[in-house]
């Protein structure tokens, strides 16, 4: 390949090395240092989404062992999204509820009385599984599966919460 510039008349072969700028550049090389600039190119350009979807896929997978969803195959379309994908990947590495191996009963229980759960998410005729059919009991069911809802013990007052820091008795 080669590039043009103009000359006056006409156009000329540009020999020399040139830099060029546009309003829709995503990595820039400076050094031994790359500026990444657009992290969704560089996720589609070096595959990084596939990695993230396989690795939702072993999400999913790890929701499916326990039997608790009614309709599991909802959760393989949330795997397309790498947004959601990227928050299923979290549950099979560091669902705090899987984990534990909660059980089905108690997790049911907590849907039924925790105040942002109650009423969002469904239960199939014999309310031992969970049914899966809006957007919103999809996030929240993630959400749960990574322990995000809380409840403080000194107010009794119901959080939801991304970070959660052990608390650990002095001794």
């Amino acid at each position: 390949s080669f590039f043009l510039k103009k000359s006056s008349q006409r156009f000329e072969e540009l020999k020399e090395e040139f830099f060029r700028i546009s309003p829709n550049f995503h990595l820039l090389q400076i050094d031994n240092s790359l500026l990444v600039l657009s992290l969704d190119t560089l996720e589609k350009l070096f595959g990084f989404q596939e990695v993230i979807k396989k690795e939702a896929k072993v999400g999913v997978e790890a929701i499916e062992a326990i039997s608790l969803v009614e309709n599991p195959e909802t959760l393989h379309e949330l795997i397309d999204n790498v947004t959601t994908a990227r928050k299923l990947t979290k549950v099979a590495k560091a669902s705090p509820v899987l984990k534990l191996g909660i059980e089905n009963a108690k997790i049911i229980e907590f849907c039924k009385s925790f105040p942002r759960l109650k009423g969002k998410i469904r239960f199939n005729a014999d309310g031992d599984k969970i049914q899966l059919d809006t957007k919103v009991s999809k996030t929240l069911f993630i959400q749960l599966l990574m322990d995000d809802f809380l409840t403080s013990e000194l107010t009794e007052f119901h959080y939801t919460s991304l970070a959660k820091d052990v608390a650990v008795e002095e001794t």
